[in-house]
């Protein structure tokens, strides 16, 4: 068997039962707010979250993908290479599924209750062919930025790794700088980009550009961990 997907179907085998778990919880809480509806109790309430829920949980799948895995696939004298497409591949499948389930888990609720997912809050828009795309998009930009994440954590010493923890602060704290310095000119232009990025700067929001910019993210992310992992020592602890 190819070494490569040798890594795919292990990652696929790890994060199988988490999964399951995962989609067990948003069933249960599913039924607990319809019910809540159909009785009143969240009367005029819309009912949204499930695929916030799924976009952190992905990015928890990615931040998890590479340690344990990373040791076990070099006993089994798997290169790096190998080990880097096969986990690729596994994170690209993992969110096509949690993309699909949750699209159609999304579209089934809207029969019983009043239901939005993030793509419809932000874009107003319901149907399956922009809601599954742009989900899959959001989906595996945060699975492989978790895997990149993880690398740099494994490859850094205390000091960097206390200062990647503590990167959203500090990217504040420049951003409050910035804004000092410059009038409000740089988050004026930050904000720019993120809305031309998201497709958010034409008469109508646009999720397709989103999803273009999500996927080239995800493109250069990975890069970015190909680049990590060609060098990475091995290390007894992560």
């Amino acid at each position: 068997m190819n070494k490569a997907f040798l890594v795919t179907r292990l990652q696929l085998q790890d994060a199988r039962k988490p999964i399951g778990i995962f989609y067990a919880l948003i069933i249960g809480l599913s039924l607990i707010a319809a019910f809540s509806i159909w009785h009143n109790v969240g009367e005029g309430a819309i009912i949204g979250g499930i695929d916030f829920a799924s976009a952190v949980f992905v990015l928890i799948l990615g931040l998890n993908s590479f340690s344990t895995a990373f040791r076990f696939t070099l006993a089994k004298n798997v290169s790096r290479m190998k080990f880097f497409v096969g986990t690729v591949q596994a994170l690209i499948i993992i969110a096509a599924v949690l993309a699909t389930v949750d699209t159609v888990y999304g579209t089934f609720l809207r029969t019983l209750i009043p239901y939005e997912c993030l793509q419809t809050q932000l874009y107003g828009t319901t149907s399956p062919l922009t809601v599954l795309p742009w989900t899959f998009a959001l989906y595996t930009a945060l699975a492989i930025s978790g895997f990149m994440i993880t690398m740099l954590y494994y490859r850094s010493n205390r000091l960097l790794q206390m200062l990647i923890s503590l990167s959203p602060l500090l990217f504040y704290l420049i951003l409050v700088i910035l804004n000092y310095l410059t009038d409000g000119a740089a988050p004026r232009a930050l904000k720019n980009l993120f809305s031309t990025a998201f497709g958010f700067s034409t008469s109508t929001p646009n999720p397709y550009i989103a999803v273009a910019s999500l996927l080239l993210g995800a493109v250069v992310v990975a890069a970015i961990s190909f680049l990590l992992i060609r060098r990475i020592a091995f290390r007894s602890q992560g």
